[in-house]
């Protein structure tokens, strides 16, 4: 077969799977993918997010994280309350950052991430550990779909964060964390 005919079998069955399946397979390849790469994902629902998340950044003795302003469904008093204070400004002291992000990328792993008003891109480069929230609906199967968004165009800037930060030297050995962070979790709300 073609590859235009077989593009096209792909595409019909993909037509013919309810959309929270579709969604459900996104979810089930993203985590797949960013797992592989060395972040993590963890699947939670709206009303156990905040829990999560601090319990997360309690394990990390995490004080003060980076975060943006704001991150969908981050409950920043409760997060207040729990000890872990929202920094809105670079400080490079700062153990972990927090973001939300514009997409998913499902085929890589990749979290589309921009930059503008309220939203430092410092917050997912700059800490020790990325935390991204992100809704299962933000998962897109491909860069293509990813990058056809309007808010991608109008970003003053975008990072596209595929996995911990990985570098190697001449000899080949390689590092994690020299340019970016070390850890990169993901949290992904149902819905």
């Amino acid at each position: 077969m073609s590859k235009e005919v077989l593009s096209r079998k792909k595409e019909e069955r993909r037509e013919a799977e309810s959309p929270k399946t579709q969604s459900a397979k996104l979810v089930e390849r993203f985590a797949e993918e960013l797992t592989a790469l060395g972040g993590s994902v963890s699947r939670v629902s709206e009303a156990e997010l905040n829990d999560k998340l601090i319990e997360f950044l309690k394990e990390r003795n995490v004080e003060a994280a980076l975060m943006w302003d704001p991150v969908e469904s981050v409950d920043e008093a409760r997060l207040t309350e729990a000890g872990v204070r929202a920094v809105r400004s670079v400080d490079p002291n700062l153990k972990a950052g927090i973001t939300g992000a514009l997409s998913a990328i499902a085929e890589t792993g990749t979290l589309v991430v921009p930059s503008g008003k309220g939203q430092l891109l410092s917050a997912s480069l700059l800490s020790e550990i990325h935390i991204a929230v992100i809704k299962s609906s933000q998962i897109v199967l491909s860069l293509e779909e990813a990058l056809q968004r309007n808010e991608v165009r109008e970003a003053s800037a975008v990072a596209l964060v595929t996995g911990p930060s990985r570098t190697a030297d001449i000899e080949m050995t390689l590092t994690i964390g020299v340019h970016g962070p070390k850890e990169v979790h993901v949290f992904v709300v149902d819905g």
